[in-house]
């Protein structure tokens, strides 16, 4: 296996390990408004959205009862990111809406940045295999341009991540608002009915 192989053998890798699996989470410091789910020592599991936790405990948001529940850590046996994101009443925001609020402004910024570090280092490769053997030009411009695309796709998909968390999180508050503006309309129609219920009263009461 010559110097190339081994090299794009690596780059393939580090893709690879930025993409697989879902990302742990800390039971110890869980970040708040962190969609999740969490496998218990029973063997059945529970989806929600952290309210708050430290190392005695987890408090969140259930997705199916949608109310907050407290679990003991020694109760956990691991929290990973959900598949799904929920708002803050434990209720699925779907991709449609996420989308609505979604930009690419550090998908870009991020890709761009990460051409530019991945070419550096891949400059350094062209440089060493150039050193070896001069006849592998090619190969050198081949790996060095590997490695700018490597670092385009690792840190465009870093960034396209904070730009889903960014159109997750404005898609929660505007729920959360409209939630509230609901509440204070229900508020108003009770108040409303409880006067026209008192007027009724007094009219009875008159006759």
């Amino acid at each position: 296996m010559n110097k190339v192989t081994i090299i794009i053998l690596i780059v393939a890798a580090f893709i690879l390990m930025q993409c697989g699996g879902r990302k742990m989470i800390n039971m110890e410091q869980p970040p708040s408004q962190t969609s999740v789910r969490i496998n218990l020592a029973n063997g059945t599991y529970q989806e929600g959205i952290i309210v708050t936790g430290d190392e005695k405990k987890l408090v969140y948001v259930d997705a199916e009862s949608h109310r907050v529940d407290t679990l003991d850590n020694f109760n956990i046996t691991s929290i990973v990111e959900s598949e799904y994101d929920y708002d803050f009443y434990g209720n699925v925001i779907p991709k449609s809406e996420i989308n609505q609020y979604k930009g690419y402004k550090n998908t870009f910024l991020y890709g761009a940045g990460g051409l530019v570090l991945g070419t550096a280092v891949g400059f350094g490769a062209f440089v060493a295999i150039l050193a070896a053997d001069s006849n592998q030009v090619t190969a050198a411009n081949l790996v060095m341009a590997g490695f700018g695309i490597a670092g385009a796709a690792v840190f465009g998909m870093m960034g396209y991540s904070n730009d889903v968390d960014t159109a997750v999180e404005k898609a929660r508050k505007a729920r959360y608002k409209e939630e509230q503006k609901q509440m204070v309309e229900e508020k108003k129609k009770l108040e409303e009915l409880k006067k026209q219920k008192e007027a009724l009263q007094k009219k009875q009461k008159k006759q």
